[in-house]
Formats: C-alpha cells, sequence, structure tokens
C-alpha cells in the first residue's frame, strides 16, 4: 500500500530540514478574523497598510488557492547557537535569533518549491508562502498542533528534542505553509 499524498509531503518536509510538520484544515474561524480586524483597529500593525489591505484575503485562503481544502505547515527553529564574539569582545546591542543566518525567506523558498512540485507530481495543487503572503499563519501552525500562540503572538513550540529539557523559554518556530486542494 503506497501512501497518502499528505504522508508523502509531510515526510518529504521533514526530509528537507522542517523541524515540525503538521497539516491544519484551511479554515479561518470567523472570532481570528474579528480579533485580527480588532488588532488593526488598535493601530498594532505598525502603519503597514497592506496588513489592512489584506484583511479579505487572510480571512478566506480560497481567494488564494480556489478549492483550498488544508495547509501544510511547517516550523522551522530558530534556536541557533550564538555568534562568536565579535574582535574586541564586546557584542553591542542585541539581535533577534533569526538573523543570526542568511536570510530565511532565501533559505526555505526552495524548500517550498520542492514541496510544491512534488505536490504536483501527486496531482495536488499547491501554494507555498514564507511568511510573506496573506494567511495567518500562526493560526493554522496551531491548528496543525506545532504549538502555541504565546502571549507575544508568536508560535511557541517545545517539539524539537534538543530544547524540550533545558530550563530556558520554550523556543520559537516560524511557520512555513504549503496550501492544497486536490
Amino acid at each position: 500500500m503506497s501512501a497518502s499524498p499528505h504522508d508523502r509531503l509531510h515526510d518529504l518536509a521533514l526530509s528537507l530540514g522542517a523541524d515540525a510538520v503538521g497539516w491544519a484544515p484551511a479554515q479561518v474561524p470567523r472570532a481570528a478574523v474579528d480579533e485580527y480586524a480588532g488588532w488593526l483597529a488598535a493601530g498594532r500593525h505598525a502603519g503597514m497598510g497592506y496588513l489592512e489591505r489584506q484583511l479579505p484575503v487572510r480571512a478566506d485562503p480560497s481567494q488564494r488557492l480556489s478549492g483550498v481544502q488544508s495547509v501544510l505547515v511547517l516550523g522551522v527553529s530558530h534556536a541557533f547557537a550564538p555568534p562568536p564574539m565579535p574582535e574586541g569582545g564586546v557584542r553591542v546591542g542585541r539581535v533577534a535569533r533569526y538573523a543570526w543566518t542568511p536570510d530565511y525567506h532565501d533559505q526555505l523558498q526552495p524548500v517550498l518549491s520542492q514541496l510544491e512540485a512534488e505536490a504536483a507530481r501527486l496531482g495536488v495543487q499547491a501554494r507555498g508562502y514564507v511568511d510573506h503572503g496573506p494567511v495567518m499563519e500562526r493560526l493554522f501552525a496551531s491548528g496543525a498542533f506545532l504549538g502555541w500562540r504565546g502571549k507575544s503572538g508568536m508560535l511557541v513550540s517545545t517539539r524539537s528534542e534538543e530544547h524540550t529539557s533545558e530550563l530556558q523559554s520554550p523556543m520559537y518556530l516560524v511557520c512555513r505553509l504549503l496550501l492544497e486542494k486536490k
């Protein structure tokens, strides 16, 4: 018996380096849309007008991929080793962990491209986003049981084995999506 397209894409995502992978339904609950609209109305989007303009598309993933049924969510850890001390031994300022390596958009787009190509070979229409598309990636990630939304609004997870036993706050995951329809 051969593996289903869902299983094959899930396994491929893991083999391509994703730390956590899960499937979620491609529905956005009305309560999530209302919460996001309230966040926008409160001005918490720092004047990024495109977030307001994209609300209808974020609320309805089928506007990006007609007939979409499910979302393959990929989690990639930001738990990188600290960079070496600079000359002189003094660090000035703090830099977010995701910025300690080359741009993750450039690193992950080829992974999504490979997943899209495999989906096409399996007869599944797909569209991938790193975190630049108008999708509610944290909502889908929690729906795929990859973690939970923390007070900061970020998705928090302890799924990476190398970090679950350490006495530190849970690691953050940035979600990557692949929308799928049959």
